[in-house]
């Protein structure tokens, strides 16, 4: 059920049930996929919980209320507050899992104890885990700046409302180092003030902070693993730890995406490369310098990628591929419009196709682009063809 503002109060704020309220938008393409699941859902929890959807671009008072970075994002409300959220396509068991916690929140009076409990042990134990550790969050489209892909009509158009959110994050983030066995992967070691100060003095005269971004599924994560050995380290932590999809490692760094309100870690970033999502480049502070590579790779095998990536997490879509290109070759030219005018970065496009048919001179372009600092020859050997598994026709 589609919620408006006027009802939001009554049916989520004041209701004395568990409230799932997914957060949406009509040109988000994981937004689609995500509504059988929600329809499922809905039927599934009807007994003790309800489950209700936001239109952001009809509701944008309500998308910055609850700072709606992110579509789809899910938020479980308990008592006419927000007890926990997602952003991203997720299960229907991690759906179930946020209800559950909400359910646990819920103010109760001793007279309904014994029911509650009740309800509460009827419950499916919910899984969060697939046969290769946690299922992670995918690739959500941003609701706001660069990637704001609205449809066409006029109401698409007008809105931009959602606020970015502070993303939760370490105390300390973490720095990825080559590692004795095997130097592609790396271990995790502290990144305090000494560990930066030692390794600035490995690298000095690379005083800017690379970059590399892309569309999801581009060769990002293959990007960072490369620059790691190739001997700029690399910024990022476990939050997202390797699956099937990126048996190597995702390479990121959560900090990242509070960037907006929170970018403390930017001065120990220099001389490091992170993984940002292209959306995210506009909010970084123009008072430093960037040399971006972002990854580009032939748009069909992205859409490939991304539909193997959300089956092997239960998920399936029946949005068209034409649909999805379309969206992404707009968000592209949206990007390509706005760089001409950021003179703080320095990018180069680098082709995930050309790096794997053509290792050397690409790599070659890309050391020329971060100042010859690169050992060429460890970063070729990190490339794993086994792993181009959604090859365009």
């Amino acid at each position: 059920m589609e919620l408006r503002e006027i009802d939001f109060e009554e049916l989520v704020l004041d209701s004395e049930r568990p409230v799932l309220v997914d957060f949406w938008a009509s040109w988000c393409p994981p937004c689609k996929m995500m509504q059988p699941v929600m329809e499922k859902l809905s039927v599934k929890v009807s007994d003790w919980a309800d489950v209700y959807s936001v239109n952001i671009d009809r509701n944008p008072n309500l998308a910055s209320q609850y700072q709606i970075s992110g579509v789809p994002t899910f938020v479980a409300f308990a008592g006419g507050e927000p007890i926990d959220r997602k952003t991203g396509a997720l299960t229907e068991n991690q759906l179930t899992a946020l209800l559950k916690k909400a359910l646990e929140a819920m103010p109760i009076e001793d007279a309904e104890d014994d029911q509650l409990e009740c309800v509460s042990e009827d419950l499916e134990p919910s899984c969060d885990s697939g046969p290769n550790g946690p299922i992670q969050p995918l690739p959500v489209a941003s609701a706001t700046g660069l990637s704001q892909v609205q449809d066409e009509s006029p109401e698409g158009a007008a809105q931009d409302a959602a606020t970015m959110c502070r993303a939760f994050s370490p105390s300390k983030p973490f720095n990825i180092q080559p590692g004795p066995e095997d130097p592609g992967k790396g271990y995790v070691s502290p990144f305090g003030p000494e560990s930066q100060e030692s390794q600035a003095t490995q690298s000095e005269g690379h005083r800017f902070i690379t970059i590399v971004s892309g569309l999801p599924r581009s060769g990002t994560s293959l990007m960072m693993r490369m620059l790691n050995v190739g001997g700029i380290p690399v910024l990022c932590d476990e939050h997202r730890t390797p699956d099937a999809d990126n048996p190597n490692g995702y390479y990121e760094f959560e900090s990242v995406k509070s960037i907006q309100d929170y970018g403390d870690w930017i001065d120990r970033a220099i001389g490091h490369s992170v993984k940002m999502v292209y959306n995210l480049l506009e909010h970084l502070p123009k008072d430093r310098k960037y040399r971006v590579v972002f990854m580009r790779r032939q748009i069909d095998e992205i859409i490939q990628s991304q539909r193997a990536m959300l089956l092997r997490n239960g998920i399936k879509t029946e949005i068209p591929d034409e649909e999805i290109k379309e969206l992404f070759e707009r968000v592209l030219r949206q990007f390509y419009s706005w760089l001409p005018s950021q003179t703080h970065l320095k990018l180069i496009n680098v082709s995930y196709n050309e790096l794997l048919s053509r290792p050397a001179s690409t790599i070659a372009q890309i050391n020329r682009h971060l100042g010859y600092c690169l050992d060429t020859e460890a970063m070729a050997q990190v490339i794993d063809h086994s792993l181009y598994r959604n090859r365009a026709a």
